[in-house]
């Protein structure tokens, strides 16, 4: 359903920007203050979601708590016929992740995008957010060179933070919840371990690098492949794949790539005082990483192996028989969990990647995870495909 045409509130859509999984953004004209806005509406699938309408909220007063240069501002939330909404300043440009695939970025604009980002996450942590989901297509990079850090969906409070209550961004996900995108995970985020911003700044790196030679470190041709390569593996030598990175840059970033948080910077404020010296012309000492394996998460891995194996099997794919008729959609829900509170990552984990697999491989129609995930491992077959309009309905136990 388009709403260009429409007037909500005192906004009249002019046009649509751009659409997401987790969000439809319109161009809007405020007709108060006669200027050019933003609307961001939840997409109709996720309307009858209670965790995606806590997450839209959770991201629109995450934002508004912060004011600075280099996070997109949010003016105001709102509701319409009750689809929620976000007004937000209207940005003109592209995403990072737009930008590094047109074209590369020149050593000046490399350092002055990196830092650009490095004072908006300085902000975000001072204020105690963690915004948990860095990554190329939530940073934009406007006409004139600003940049803007978007979508604190997934931000989180960090412990012992003093912030307003007001500010507060109220927490939406339950325990074991795997959140963030896959190839831009910390290490401890794919462990289902608790973050700080640390976290973000592990993320960041993966950006930079990606900024600096136009590829991911640890993109594999599989989720599974990616995790355990975020987890285990070090990053390919960026002189490797270019020779203009300055090599003050190349140590930023293996130190922001360090498995282990406490070898990372330990705040952003660090790591703004490293870019600005070599903006300057100045040197920086990095430490160096080792390669590291991680046991531990072998078992998880072999798990998650072995069912993708299972679904991408040839009866999995094979046609129904002319007799049957057709079943096209399927909504797979939470898995219930029962073993070693060491071990629930994987159960943390087995949900999102099955999604992504079954997505890509079964040829079915997979009802958004951030849709019915919101229902108990428990919930009875009929509800769920009555409500989500399933003819499969997928649930299990770990």
């Amino acid at each position: 359903m388009t709403r260009v045409g429409q007037t909500i509130s005192h906004y009249t859509i002019t046009g649509e920007l751009g659409r997401g999984g987790m969000g439809l953004i319109y161009e809007a004209k405020d007709t108060r203050l006669d200027r050019s806005v933003a609307l961001k509406f939840l997409p109709d699938e996720l309307l009858r979601s209670t965790a995606a309408k806590d997450r839209f909220q959770r991201e629109a007063r995450a934002a508004s708590a912060l004011s600075h240069p280099n996070i997109c501002v949010v003016h105001d939330i709102g509701e319409h016929e009750g689809d929620p909404f976000m007004v937000m300043e209207r940005l003109e440009g592209s995403t990072l992740d737009e930008k590094i695939r047109s074209s590369s970025l020149d050593t000046k604009e490399l350092i002055d995008t990196s830092i650009q980002i490095a004072k908006g996450l300085e902000a975000a942590h001072s204020r105690g957010i963690i915004h948990r989901d860095i990554k190329p297509t939530n940073i934009f990079v406007t006409h004139d060179g600003f940049v803007k850090i978007l979508d604190f969906g997934l931000a989180k409070l960090a412990k012992n933070q003093d912030v307003a209550p007001e500010d507060r961004p109220t927490e939406l996900t339950g325990a074991g919840a795997l959140l963030g995108t896959v190839k831009y995970l910390s290490p401890e985020q794919a462990l289902n371990r608790p973050v700080d911003q640390r976290s973000d700044l592990f993320s960041l790196g993966l950006v930079f690098y990606q900024m600096a030679t136009g590829e991911h470190p640890f993109e594999e041709d599989n989720s599974v492949g990616t995790i355990n390569a975020l987890i285990n593996k070090e990053p390919p030598p960026i002189g490797q794949k270019t020779g203009r990175v300055p090599s003050g840059f190349v140590k930023i970033v293996n130190r922001l790539l360090a498995k282990d948080p406490d070898e990372r910077y330990q705040n952003a404020s660090e790591l703004l005082e490293d870019l600005e010296a070599i903006s300057s012309g100045g040197t920086i000492a990095g430490p160096r990483l080792t390669e590291r394996f991680n046991p531990r998460i072998l078992l998880p891995v072999l798990t998650v192996v072995t069912i993708l194996a299972f679904l991408s099997a040839p009866w999995w794919n094979s046609p129904p028989p002319s007799s049957q008729p057709t079943l096209n959609r399927l909504a797979l829900l939470p898995l219930s969990y029962k073993g070693p509170p060491d071990r629930s990552n994987v159960a943390t984990m087995l949900p999102a990647l099955l999604f992504e697999s079954l997505r890509s491989n079964s040829g079915l129609e997979v009802v958004s995870f951030d849709t019915s995930r919101s229902y108990a491992p428990e919930e009875e077959y009929a509800l769920v495909a009555t409500e989500l309009s399933a003819d499969w309905v997928l649930k299990g136990s770990l």
